[in-house]
């Protein structure tokens, strides 16, 4: 089903209330706004979990978006392409051997692995194999998403270092609902974030 509308996120909807779970250590345009040496160095980062749709890529896209290229190479620069890794909620169009074929695609793409798992973020798990696939450990992993109740809420529950929000790159390619969501949470945290996000 749909990436918001899954067991693992229902089981943990009261989080959303949450603000210490909820809430990420930054909250930024995209990637372009990171700044890849002191994240590593001042904040003790040694490995970075990246979400794919509107992160990276536009919703069920196979390739980083041209307006982070620069960003996302700077990233695989200083961190190693083994130090990086995707976590995404596939969805996929429902035929048979999409959702593989689009994570061939991405990893021959953008060069770093991605997660596969039957289990589905904000599951503590799907973190737990993030983290072991680059060999960090969590609370030396950032997590970098669009989504506080799917990206931010799993990375928090799953113990990481340090959170990092986005705005979607190109939010008229979401799905309804995803635009709903991303609007509902956003609204609800709308003061914590522009506090989050005028401190930087």
């Amino acid at each position: 089903m749909a990436q918001w509308f899954n067991i693992d996120f229902l089981r943990n909807s009261l989080s959303l209330f949450n603000h210490d779970l909820m809430l990420p250590d930054r909250y930024v345009r995209d990637i372009n706004e990171i700044n890849w040496e002191d994240l590593k160095k001042d904040k003790g980062i040694e490995g970075v979990i990246f979400d794919a749709d509107n992160t990276l890529t536009v919703y069920e896209g196979n390739s980083v978006h041209h307006s982070i290229i620069k960003s996302f190479e700077k990233s695989k620069k200083i961190y190693g392409s083994d130090k990086l890794v995707i976590l995404s909620n596939y969805t996929g169009n429902g035929m048979e051997g999409s959702r593989e074929r689009r994570i061939e695609e991405i990893k021959a793409n953008l060069g770093i692995r991605v997660v596969a798992s039957s289990k589905k973020k904000p599951a503590i798990q799907v973190y737990n194999i993030a983290v072991c696939y680059i060999g960090t450990q969590s609370s030396a992993t950032a997590m970098i998403g669009d989504t506080m109740g799917i990206d931010i809420l799993g990375a928090r529950k799953a113990g990481l270092g340090y959170t990092v929000l986005v705005d979607p790159l190109d939010p008229q390619s979401d799905p309804l609902y995803l635009k709903f969501a991303r609007h509902v949470e956003r609204f609800w945290y709308r003061k914590e974030l522009a506090r989050i996000s005028n401190t930087q």
